[in-house]
């Protein structure tokens, strides 16, 4: 894969992020922390869409088999929203290259001035 980004990292700041949650600290304030986390994932993705989609593809994937039925709520709370985030970005990304690709594939809509 080129440009591959490894997301084991950011996986592992949002599990720490979960337990802390666990842990007592305030679900609003950890909300923010998971945003910060998976924005920086998004900067090192980069702008290129196809990158993008196999980027939040493999983060949603993984991060999704840290769910499981006998989980704490606390647990469960934090990773499903940040699956729920993870899962909005790849539909953009999504949407971003097809737009792109119906654009080369039709020539007469770029020329619109």
């Amino acid at each position: 894969m080129d440009n591959y980004i490894d997301s084991e990292p950011y996986i592992m700041a949002i599990r720490r992020l979960a337990a802390s949650y666990q842990q007592g600290e305030t679900y609003i304030i950890v909300k923010a922390k998971v945003l910060t986390v998976i924005e920086s994932y998004k900067k090192r993705l980069g702008k290129k869409s196809e990158t993008q989609v196999r980027g939040w593809s493999d983060f949603f994937d993984r991060l999704g088999d840290y769910l499981n039925n006998i989980a704490a709520p606390e647990w469960t709370s934090v990773i499903r929203y940040a699956r729920k985030i993870i899962n909005l970005k790849k539909h953009t990304a999504i949407s971003s290259m097809k737009r792109l690709s119906e654009s080369d594939a039709n020539p007469l809509n770029s020329d619109k001035v």
